[in-house]
């Protein structure tokens, strides 16, 4: 390798340890203490990057060879948007409310009590791979959807019945149910 492929990888290599592997920050919406926190998984970022120092490696050793370097850039676009997922996109389970962000400028709160409907429902990708989703209507009817792994499915369950049980039980105190 020469050295600029290598300072260049040191770089790179930094920027990850730094913002990807390190200990999540603290969650400065609404400070509060959140029951569950459901996110995408920190293997998917690894493998992603792990392909992508693969492919520079490769690019770096053929000189910049145009098949690898337009590989290496995609794999590298991959691992942009699986970081983007595992840092910004999750889902905060309280004791009262739940806190949906999409991104580091579009995270709402919604009490359980201002969900009517909650439901999982399950879909097929691109690939062909089952995708499970929690989908519910917010107060204006408008109906959400957060994708979970099957490893996060006793977090969602807890939500499904929290906001099932605490909607039920407001219904009933207004003398609607």
């Amino acid at each position: 390798l020469s050295l600029n492929s290598r300072v260049n990888l040191v770089l790179y290599i930094d920027f990850i340890k730094l913002f990807i592997l390190s200990q999540p920050r603290k969650e400065i919406i609404m400070e509060k203490k959140w029951l569950y926190k459901v996110e995408n998984d920190k293997i998917s970022v690894l493998l992603s990057l792990i392909v992508t120092v693969i492919f520079a490696a490769v690019t770096a050793v053929l000189h910049g060879f145009i098949i690898t370097l337009v590989f290496t850039i995609v794999m590298a676009a991959l691992t942009l948007c699986s970081a983007y997922r595992f840092i910004f996109i999750k889902l905060l389970i309280g004791e009262d409310s739940f806190c949906h962000c999409k991104s580091p400028w579009d995270k709402k709160e919604y009490k359980y009590t201002d969900i009517s409907e909650v439901w999982e429902s399950t879909g097929k990708s691109v690939n062909g791979a089952s995708q499970n989703y929690l989908n519910y209507r917010t107060p204006s009817g408008e109906v959400k959807k957060f994708y979970f792994s099957p490893c996060q499915y006793d977090e969602i369950s807890f939500l499904i019945e929290k906001i099932d049980k605490d909607y039920d039980l407001s219904q009933n105190k207004k003398g609607l149910l």
